[in-house]
């Protein structure tokens, strides 16, 4: 589970991903109680490194 804080963007859509070396894992970003933080939990088919992604508006979030 990540923990994704957008709470110091402005107004706009988060989007995450999650791949492996074989493709897209299933994933699923879900709010929190607290406004702009949301919860990435990942459900990995297969053991190795995976890469997460996060883009706000379509835009790469650094540091990610």
């Amino acid at each position: 589970m990540i923990v994704v804080d957008a709470r110091s963007a402005g107004e706009g859509q988060i989007v995450a991903e999650v791949r492996s070396e074989s493709g897209g894992v299933p994933s699923d970003l879900t709010p929190t109680s607290t406004k702009k933080v949301y919860l990435l939990t990942f459900f990995p088919k297969e053991g190795g490194e995976h890469m997460v992604t996060v883009t706000f508006n379509d835009e790469p979030v650094p540091g990610e």
